[in-house]
């Protein structure tokens, strides 16, 4: 009996300890966090349709290679899909380097002050100062692959 409930009061601690990972409990908001900060080095667009020899844009189920870029919305034609960044490492941001996604649900802003204000995709230009916070995995790769959650320009060149 004895070890019976020295078990199930063992469940329950560390039951209790799993809500308190991160300094969160459960499901509430997790605190803002910086993955990585430093200079965007290269801007990725996506590449042009190039019409068929009839005259109209390639066919959308045609195979495509993984050498082909990634699209951030059907059509982007032109528009930013993606950035390099490179910055140093910290004890709270552990990536030097990371090829950054951007898609439809990106938040992007721009510090003004100590305000945030929303900015445009097309703001963003090499050598302006960045910092990100990844959404989902990380593609452990060098550098490290992601999709942009939030993103705020520091200041722009």
């Amino acid at each position: 009996m004895g070890k019976m409930l020295a078990g199930l009061v063992l469940f329950l601690v560390m039951s209790g300890t799993a809500l308190f990972v991160g300094g969160n409990i459960g499901n509430q908001k997790q605190p803002d966090r910086i993955d990585i900060r430093g200079t965007i080095t290269s801007v990725a667009k996506a590449p042009k349709t190039a019409p068929s020899s009839s005259g109209h844009p390639e066919d959308p189920n045609a195979s495509v290679s993984s050498k082909d870029g990634v699209s951030a919305e059907p059509n982007p034609e032109g528009k930013i899909v993606s950035i390099m960044v490179e910055g140093p490492t910290t004890e709270n941001q552990p990536y030097d380097k990371a090829s950054v996604s951007l898609r439809e649900h990106t938040k992007i802003y721009k510090k003004q002050g100590a305000e945030l204000t929303r900015a445009a995709i097309e703001e963003l230009t090499v050598g302006s100062e960045v910092e990100i916070a990844f959404d989902g995995p990380v593609a452990e790769s060098y550098p490290v692959q992601a999709l942009a959650g939030k993103l705020v320009i520091l200041n722009k060149r």
